[in-house]
């Protein structure tokens, strides 16, 4: 028979070394987010002052017919694909960040020499808030948007616009990746990442109807070997295809497609 008094005795001492253990390496030594974030946005940083000009291309993609000949010679098909959104290893995940802090950094360049003064950046930062607020359930923290205003006009504007602009770093679930002020007005970015000569990669449902919506303000980007493609918005005429059909009894709704650019 067991002493009660000893097992007692024992699962006090394990409760306590569990409570130790958890003290050490669960609590003091478990990273922080804040530091974390303010790691990757230095690193982004760094990035930003480093790089020389990025190559990029602005390509419209119609719906039907020719491109124009003065355009790249690429247009859009989308197909649906029934294993879109699978996971598709770690390597995937770091080729589509790589991507994201690319197209990030060619905003904030553009988002500078578009608005070289403080009082011009002071309103498109007041913009892009605003166009945020209208459109998502999720604003922008807004310490990260006092810190744009009060850098506004000034060498820390650079670091300052990565918070602002990378709005995937904080809404890992968002239907697009950046947030910035392009030709005049607040665009939401969606950044599309793919290695070596793919010319495919996967778009969510929920990332096509949020396009739909915003018509103009949003632009699909897609980046390869270093190079950025802006395609602008392809997604509004063809609304009504790509997002469900059904009669009074059943809807029929693709969870993704795949989206795929080729030669002519």
């Amino acid at each position: 028979m067991s002493n009660p008094e000893f097992v007692a005795g024992e699962i006090e001492r394990l409760k306590k070394q569990y409570n130790d253990f958890e003290e050490k390496y669960l609590g003091i030594n478990k990273p922080d987010k804040d530091y974390e974030k303010e790691g990757r946005i230095e690193a982004i940083y760094r990035k930003y002052t480093g790089l020389p000009p990025i190559d990029c291309v602005s390509v419209e993609l119609p719906v039907d017919g020719e491109q124009e000949e003065k355009r790249p010679e690429h247009t859009g098909n989308i197909y649906h694909d029934e294993k879109t959104g699978k996971d598709k290893g770690e390597q995937c995940h770091v080729t589509g960040v790589q991507g994201e802090e690319l197209v990030l950094v060619e905003c904030i360049r553009r988002f500078i020499k578009e608005c070289p003064g403080k009082e011009e950046q002071a309103r498109a930062i007041c913009r892009i808030e605003a166009f945020i607020r209208e459109y998502t359930n999720t604003p922008i923290q807004s310490k990260v948007v006092e810190e744009c205003y009060k850098v506004a006009g000034t060498s820390g504007i650079t670091r300052a616009l990565i918070s602002l602009c990378y709005y995937a770093m904080d809404h890992e679930y968002a239907p697009f990746d950046l947030v910035c002020f392009v030709d005049g007005i607040p665009k939401v970015i969606e950044v599309k990442s793919t290695s070596g000569h793919s010319r495919q990669f996967s778009i969510s449902q929920r990332e096509v109807a949020f396009a739909c919506k915003l018509e103009s303000s949003y632009e699909l980007t897609r980046v390869v070997d270093g190079k950025i493609l802006f395609m602008g918005n392809p997604f509004p005429q063809l609304a009504d295809k790509l997002i469900e059909i059904g009669s009074e009894k059943f809807n029929i709704r693709a969870k993704g497609y795949l989206f795929e650019l080729k030669n002519e």
